[in-house]
């Protein structure tokens, strides 16, 4: 197919109907250069005939011929676009739209192959040029329309299979993406779910928490009021027993007063008692010697 698109637009530049002289020579130049693949070297040629002569049909035809094989694609549809519009040879016009017609062919089927890695931008593009190109090529005739045309028709299909095939895929994809999304809901339900339960789960423990501190802290303050009160009441026996032991204690003291007294104020009267006995010895001892006296 390749060699069939190649051959076949290497054979659609114009040697004929070029006038005598100097053009022709060196159109005729640059067609040697073009059907040897030199395409820049026979632009290069066409470019300057079509400057010297501005109205050569025929250098433009073929500087867009080697502008298209050169790679300036989009510069040479615009210079058969020019041809087509504005000239009135029937032949050229021929040329120039069968030109595009393969043109556009090769360029749609370029790179082209069943499971190809194109995107839908560039299936779509190409899909107009194949039908942009079979609407010129359904104007020649022959072999070579049937060739272009079943070539087209081959890469339509190609080109529709991998759209379809990428469809397919992108659905698959979606569905893919769909039902990983309700997992991924589903997962995100139940793990909030789960959260919530487990806020509320950890709310009831929290509340219970609360309720058993409150509970604490109720018998705490009952222990402490209790042990306040055992405290007071225990203070109170001790003051009690203190005041007790003071009594006892003061009683003891006025009895041993009571007995120091009693024992001073015995010693007393055994000491007036023992002073009275004395005075009473003295007086009978001094009697005793007056009586001796009077004896003498």
């Amino acid at each position: 197919m390749t060699i069939f698109l190649r051959t076949l637009t290497a054979a659609l530049i114009l040697t004929a109907g070029i006038s005598a002289g100097g053009e022709r020579v060196e159109i005729s130049k640059a067609n040697e250069l073009y059907k040897s693949g030199k395409f820049a070297e026979a632009e290069e040629i066409y470019s300057q005939v079509l400057k010297s002569n501005p109205e050569s049909e025929y250098a433009k035809y073929n500087l867009a011929a080697a502008k298209l094989k050169s790679g300036s694609s989009e510069e040479g549809f615009n210079l058969l676009r020019e041809i087509l519009s504005e000239s009135d040879n029937n032949e050229l016009i021929e040329k120039a739209n069968t030109q595009l017609g393969f043109q556009l062919l090769r360029e749609a089927v370029k790179g082209v192959v069943p499971n190809s890695k194109l995107n839908q931008e560039q299936i779509e593009k190409k899909l107009e040029m194949l039908k942009r190109s079979r609407s010129r090529l359904k104007k020649l005739s022959g072999q070579k329309k049937e060739k272009a045309l079943e070539i087209a028709k081959r890469y339509k299909k190609i080109l529709e299979d991998i759209k379809k095939q990428q469809n397919e895929q992108k659905k698959q994809n979606s569905d893919k993406n769909e039902d990983k999304q309700k997992e991924s809901d589903k997962n995100k339900q139940q793990q909030e779910n789960q959260n919530e339960k487990q806020d509320k789960k950890s709310e009831n423990k929290d509340s219970q928490k609360q309720q058993d501190n409150k509970e604490q802290d109720k018998k705490q303050d009952s222990q402490n009021e209790q042990q306040k009160q055992s405290s007071s009441d225990q203070k109170e026996k001790q003051d009690q027993q203190r005041n007790a032991k003071d009594k006892q204690s003061q009683k003891m003291n006025e009895q041993k007063e009571k007995l120091a007294k009693e024992k001073a104020e015995k010693i007393a009267r055994q000491i007036l008692q023992r002073e009275k006995e004395l005075k009473e010895e003295r007086i009978r001892a001094r009697r005793k010697r007056i009586e001796v006296d009077k004896d003498w």
